[in-house]
């Protein structure tokens, strides 16, 4: 009965803070409440892991049918082994807002969070905890986020730190959308401005955009380093030019071919008895929020009854208790 109403009363707790801070109330909220226990039943993370990642996804502004299978997605990336499931979830609506969700969908966002860490070599959890930061600058920059994972993942092939990688290419991609004086006039003596660059990043792609600019400047490549205006935007760039058609098709490529992916790690994790075992213990623990559900709904009428003869009767109880350790 205790371990029933714990489970029970803080998964409420996690739900009333949807409603209390986001401002979702009434049947969708009914709907996001169930939509957390299943997914957490079915994923092996529980009721308590989801509610905290809707939190996160209802708190971007995302709803209805954007919300659920962000959170869904979110929590099957997490099973199979990318992360914290309120970081996956933060990571996926923050992509969905900054490209809009008439560009992408929760599924792109997490399937291309997914195969960027199958590309790139670095502790995926580092990834969906710093992508924020570059994903303003790579939708300006006309980035898409494919290319944006695919960037990442090649960098951390080199020095296997996804967040050292992501402040490299949002350094990249910040030095096309906001660019320097010595940045314009270094692009206007080759013909082209920052917005050639932001258009050639969205038609061709980055690597594509990269080595227009490379052959525009005759490969002087302290001259492109000037142009970018930093260390970090050199080093994400350096190394892309750098980089051989295979290494270019096992990163960029394989973002950019990343539908599916994220169901398909999850299906290969699933037949693990680790998570089996995960999921029967969801189970267990959902079984404890209803039955604590229960228990609170008979005792919360009473409980301003019992904490009022708490408050009066605590002293005596307390004196109670001194009296019998004194006499063990």
């Amino acid at each position: 009965g205790v371990a029933s109403v714990r489970e029970a009363a803080k998964f409420e707790s996690s739900i009333a803070k949807v409603e209390g801070l986001v401002g979702v109330t009434g049947q969708e909220l009914d709907d996001m409440a169930a939509a957390a226990r299943r997914f957490g039943i079915e994923t092996g993370k529980g009721g308590q892991e989801a509610a905290e990642a809707l939190f996160v996804i209802a708190s971007s502004g995302l709803r209805g049918a954007d919300a659920m299978e962000a959170l869904e997605l979110s929590l099957k990336a997490s099973t199979a082994g990318l992360g914290e499931t309120e970081a996956i979830a933060r990571a996926v609506s923050g992509a969905l807002n900054a490209y809009g969700t008439d560009v992408i969908d929760a599924a792109t966002a997490t399937d291309v969070i997914v195969a960027t860490a199958r590309a790139g070599n670095f502790e995926t959890s580092q990834f969906a905890a710093a992508i924020g930061r570059v994903l303003p600058f790579a939708k300006q920059a006309g980035s898409s986020l494919e290319d944006m994972g695919g960037a990442v993942a090649l960098l951390t092939r080199t020095n296997t730190d996804a967040a050292q990688s992501v402040t490299q290419v949002s350094a990249l991609f910040r030095a096309f959308v906001v660019p320097t004086e010595e940045a314009k006039k270094a692009l206007d003596n080759v013909g082209l401005s920052a917005s050639d660059m932001r258009d050639a990043i969205a038609n061709q792609g980055l690597p594509a955009a990269l080595d227009m600019l490379d052959e525009k400047l005759g490969g002087n490549r302290e001259q492109l380093g000037r142009l970018l205006g930093s260390s970090e935007a050199a080093s994400a760039a350096f190394q892309i030019l750098d980089a051989d058609s295979k290494t270019i098709a096992e990163t960029f490529g394989v973002v950019n071919d990343a539908a599916g992916i994220t169901q398909e790690a999850f299906e290969v994790m699933q037949d693990t008895a680790e998570n089996k075992f995960a999921v029967a213990m969801a189970s267990a623990k959902d079984s404890l929020i209803t039955i604590g559900a229960a228990i609170l709904e008979k005792v919360q009428p009473h409980l301003d009854t019992m904490i009022l003869w708490m408050d009066e009767n605590g002293p005596a109880i307390e004196q109670g208790f001194i009296k019998i350790f004194d006499a063990i």
